[in-house]
């Protein structure tokens, strides 16, 4: 996945944050006080992005496309219910949005029950399929 590189340099930079209660990124503050009932279940949360979506990445600024990469690991550990992340809403049947940044969106669809996502959409906002 073209993301591995982007997530060690990632990590490498704000890994030290992982380990304390929150994790500030401008817009986004983001919670992990649920990693610790998620490694406890030993069920890790598979995580599909389109091709499409792998495009829009791509076009996104760094800074932006380091957010995407902290959402979908925050979605691998601790599920596709992130609350926590700034305007996150259910968007019915089954599909879930949250914003990276102000004109930053990510798009994903979920069926309660299983441990696969698939993240049909990021990009900018004006453009969101919703």
């Amino acid at each position: 996945m073209f993301f591995l590189k982007r997530t060690e340099n990632l990590l490498k930079t704000y890994g030290e944050f992982f380990k304390k209660d929150s994790i500030v990124l401008d817009f986004c503050a983001i919670k992990y006080d649920s990693i610790s009932m998620r490694q406890e279940e030993k069920k890790a949360y598979t995580v599909k992005i389109t091709k499409e979506a792998q495009k829009r990445v791509k076009k996104m600024p760094l800074e932006v496309q380091d957010i995407f990469t902290v959402l979908v690991e925050d979605i691998k550990r601790n599920g596709a219910l992130r609350t926590n992340w700034h305007n996150f809403s259910d968007l019915g049947k089954g599909k879930y949005h949250c914003h990276l940044k102000y004109h930053w969106v990510a798009c994903w669809t979920w069926e309660k029950g299983t441990f696969v996502v698939e993240v049909y959409y990021a990009g900018s906002r004006e453009k969101a399929p919703y």
